[in-house]
C-alpha cells in the first residue's frame, strides 16, 4: 500500500488552529471552544507550553487562565524534570 502524503491543503487545516497538538472542538451557543488536554509526559508537557508561551502568551498565568491548567501542578510537573519557569524569556529553562 502507497502512504499517503500530506499536501500543502491539508496543512493549511491544521496551521489554523494554534492548539491543533490537542484539542478537541466544543461548540456551545454557536460559538467554537476548544479545549486544551495537556500531554502527560514531562518532555512532551515542556515542549508544548514552551511553544504555546512563545507563540500565543504573554505569561504563563495568561497560559494557566485560557487552558484551564493548574499553574503550580504545571511547574511541578516540569521541576521533575529540572525545567522552571523564567519570567524574563518566558520559558521553562
Amino acid at each position: 500500500r502507497r502512504q499517503r502524503q500530506m499536501c500543502i491543503r491539508d496543512r493549511n487545516i491544521f496551521s489554523m488552529n494554534p492548539v491543533h497538538a490537542a484539542a478537541h472542538i466544543l461548540t456551545i451557543n454557536n460559538r467554537r471552544l476548544f479545549m486544551t488536554v495537556l500531554p502527560k509526559d514531562p518532555v512532551i508537557l515542556l515542549s508544548y507550553i514552551n511553544t504555546q508561551l512563545r507563540d500565543f502568551y504573554p505569561s504563563l498565568d495568561e497560559l494557566c487562565s485560557s487552558l484551564n491548567a493548574d499553574k503550580q501542578t504545571l511547574c511541578n510537573t516540569l521541576a521533575q524534570i529540572d525545567y522552571y519557569y523564567d519570567e524574563t524569556s518566558n520559558q521553562f529553562v
